[in-house]
């Protein structure tokens, strides 16, 4: 096969970038009119799948530059952070008042996270956090204006530095203590996960068989953190009846054991190879699904594959919120 063309898939992730911080940035003005929590949702889900999509052109734009732009739309995303965090753990609380059992301790807690989610709301509506996240999305943006990913040899190392350390992550991340490491393993998980739909969107008949996997296993990763830092916050809130407290206790516990006894087996089965197998692998099978569309990849091609992973982002939005909502 002959070498797939540099000039397409550059010009085809800067068009995917550039969508990508725009839509952030319509989040973050509130164009759509979304109600504010699904919409600092969309945002931190956006800068997200943005990152991820610079990680494949720190080759070509540099490791300084990368690094900035990466700063910026990581600081972006912690404006809103603080709203997120008590909306996972408003949700988790909501989810396990639906047992019965459960239910008594935990209605004095959902009272002040319920306080505390809407304290969070105005924070944000207050208007601070959306000057500060366009004006550094902003940043991102002019950082890497008119830059490349340094063709597909660049595009290929992105995705090698990303498994690596997704890799050592699961090597490092197997006690039930290293929570640190599996929330690293779940954000390079996440990246490649975000990468992979993009070359789909590229090469729509790439069979792709590991994102389904990357997807469950970034789903139980994100379970797991968010049942440990709801049982954070149920200590701190010292439960008055000590029987009760202890029901809820064990079955957060039992729960995050059971999460962790899939987490392990997904995470070596998607982690097994080393890099250059995984890298052989996967590069093989895009370029044979790619053929000689990859050749001639170019500006026009470029944004209706960026407009196909937007929508692609937005079903995967939806798709989350009624996850969420279950």
């Amino acid at each position: 096969m002959k070498r797939l063309d540099d000039r397409g898939i550059d010009e085809a992730l800067i068009a995917a970038l550039s969508l990508q911080l725009d839509q952030a940035s319509v989040q973050v003005r509130g164009e759509l009119g979304i109600a504010w929590d699904e919409r600092v949702h969309r945002i931190r889900t956006g800068l997200k799948t943005a990152r991820a999509t610079l990680r494949l052109m720190r080759h070509g734009i540099g490791a300084g530059a990368w690094r900035r732009a990466n700063e910026s739309l990581r600081d972006a995303g912690r404006a809103f952070s603080d709203t997120r965090d008590w909306d996972v753990l408003l949700s988790c609380c909501r989810e396990l008042s639906r047992r019965r059992r459960l239910a008594p301790s935990l209605r004095e807690l959902e009272e002040t996270l319920v306080e505390r989610q809407r304290r969070s709301l105005e924070r944000v509506q207050d208007g601070e956090a959306v000057e500060r996240g366009l004006d550094l999305i902003g940043t991102a943006r002019a950082g890497v204006h008119a830059a490349n990913a340094g063709g597909w040899e660049g595009v290929w190392r992105g995705v090698r530095r990303v498994y690596v350390l997704g890799r050592r992550a699961c090597a490092d991340g197997g006690a039930e203590s290293d929570l640190g490491r599996r929330h690293e393993l779940r954000k390079r998980s996440k990246d490649l996960r975000f990468q992979f739909r993009l070359f789909r969107s590229l090469a729509p008949r790439w069979p792709a068989r590991v994102e389904s996997r990357l997807e469950r296993l970034t789903d139980r990763l994100g379970e797991e953190r968010d049942l440990h830092l709801f049982g954070l916050a149920f200590r701190a809130s010292a439960p008055p009846e000590p029987r009760r407290a202890r029901a809820v206790l064990e079955y957060l516990d039992g729960r995050q054991r059971r999460l962790l006894s899939e987490l392990r087996p997904l995470a070596k089965q998607l982690y097994g190879d080393d890099r250059r197998a995984f890298l052989e692998r996967t590069r093989s099978e895009l370029e044979r699904s790619l053929g000689g569309r990859g050749r001639g990849l170019r500006r026009a091609a470029a944004v209706t594959a960026a407009s196909a992973l937007a929508a692609g982002v937005a079903l995967w939005f939806s798709e989350e919120q009624r996850r969420r909502l279950r």
